[in-house]
């Protein structure tokens, strides 16, 4: 609740745009609830640091048996649903103005604010655009010896955030001249994301022994409401690629070829895919592991 007072791209899930996505009906806020621990005899708690959503995708070692008692616990109180639905309306009192009367932080502070109304149309297209291509997720291909690094961090970070905390990857996916290229042009301040589970350049930084046994982790489709997203055309460092507002990748950028079911024996289909499967899109800074799926 806290966090949603003053959204951040640092925690998607507490942005407005998130929340008006992803959060349609109280039980979707039970995955962020925190679990404590209850001693009733010394009527004292300890959180466990862990949330429902924690358990449900996996991510935590509990033995099954306990795992049984908590959901066993869900499925049954009878005070559980009109706490969450509590929960849900002071979330909305939260979120309907910030998302009505102001826009998300920028981390380009020098540019004006997006006035309210504009901000509206903008999520609404985003979701409709979402909604229509029933997109699945995005994906991010890394070396799996990454992995732990990507737990540890919160999420997965850009060049100048990985810069900035001094985390160096065991794998970089990247190579020297293709890091420098992104600095010399702003584009470190991504992290960068493709349409489908392959890429070309995942291939290349195969091939160059880069990166060994990969992994394309998919990454929850909101994370497109974030303010400041970009898209590219083709590969986004290559010269004379300029990445794109949503407004003008709609526009512009072949997003039938990703999404619509057509023949891939076509030859011209598959020129369609080839050129497609280039696409990146841009989030700035950080993906948080919250939207990080099978992680």
């Amino acid at each position: 609740m806290e966090k949603l007072k003053k959204p951040s791209i640092d925690y998607i899930y507490a942005t407005p745009g998130y929340f008006r996505y992803s959060i349609r009906k109280p039980v979707d806020l039970l995955k962020f609830a925190s679990i404590v621990q209850i001693d009733e005899s010394e009527k004292a708690s300890t959180p466990t640091g862990f949330l429902v959503g924690d358990l449900h995708a996996g991510k935590v070692n509990w033995p099954e048996c306990d795992l049984q008692d908590l959901n066993e616990w869900l499925n049954t109180n009878e005070n559980l649903q009109p706490w969450l639905g509590a929960q849900f309306n002071r979330a909305k009192l939260i979120v309907d103005p910030i998302i009505f009367s102001h826009p998300f932080p920028s981390r380009d502070r020098s540019k004006e604010s997006q006035p309210g109304d504009a901000l509206m149309d903008n999520i609404s297209a985003k979701e409709e655009f979402l909604d229509r291509n029933r997109v699945a997720g995005f994906f991010h291909f890394t070396d799996e010896r990454n992995i732990p690094s990507i737990k540890e961090n919160g999420g997965i970070l850009s060049l100048a955030q990985l810069r900035e905390r001094g985390v160096r990857p065991t794998a970089p996916g990247g190579n020297q001249w293709s890091h420098d290229a992104d600095t010399r042009i702003g584009l470190d301040a991504y992290v960068h994301l493709c349409f489908m589970d392959w890429h070309p350049m995942e291939y290349v930084a195969r091939q160059e022994q880069r990166v060994g046994v990969t992994r394309f982790l998919q990454v929850d489709p909101s994370v497109m409401l974030l303010d400041g997203v970009l898209f590219t055309p083709d590969v986004s460092n290559k010269a004379g690629v300029r990445p794109l507002s949503f407004e003008e990748a709609v526009e512009t950028m072949d997003f039938s070829a990703i999404y619509d079911r057509l023949d891939w024996r076509d030859p011209e289909v598959k020129e369609r895919r080839r050129v497609a499967s280039k696409y990146e899109i841009l989030i700035p800074s950080i993906v948080p592991l919250s939207l990080i799926r099978g992680i």
